[in-house]
């Protein structure tokens, strides 16, 4: 299950900067937020072995708390949008992986294997 999350994780970071960012912002946008998954995972990974082990529930739990509004913030597109691409929609996820090719669905395959594969290690 980790292996689909993250492969399909992969794909959102794009398709966020698209819409929120011009040509010149969108690289770094795209880097940033496909960056944020493991520095995110390294940080639980340093906080979790804090103390006991409810000692370190709690601690993830607070910090879980304090981030996730963070999100309420923002919307799911711009009022404007920055570029012509950024204001066309972008089908489901689901959709598009229900359009994909034999050897595009190979590919998925290969990274839900792959990621499946390092998380599990």
């Amino acid at each position: 299950m980790t292996g689909t999350t993250q492969a399909t994780w992969q794909v959102l970071a794009p398709r966020y900067s698209e819409a929120w960012f011009g040509l010149k912002g969108r690289v770094t946008a795209t880097m940033i937020m496909t960056l944020l998954g493991p520095v995110g995972n390294a940080i639980g990974q340093l906080l979790a072995p804090i103390g006991t082990v409810p000692t370190s529930i709690l601690i993830l739990s607070i910090a879980t708390t304090v981030i996730a509004p963070s999100s309420l913030a923002l919307g799911e597109r711009p009022p404007t949008p920055p570029t012509f691409s950024g204001s066309k929609t972008s089908p489901p996820v689901f959709e598009t992986i229900r359009r994909m090719s034999w050897r595009e669905c190979g590919d998925f395959a290969i990274l839900v294997w792959g990621f499946g594969v390092l998380d599990g290690v």
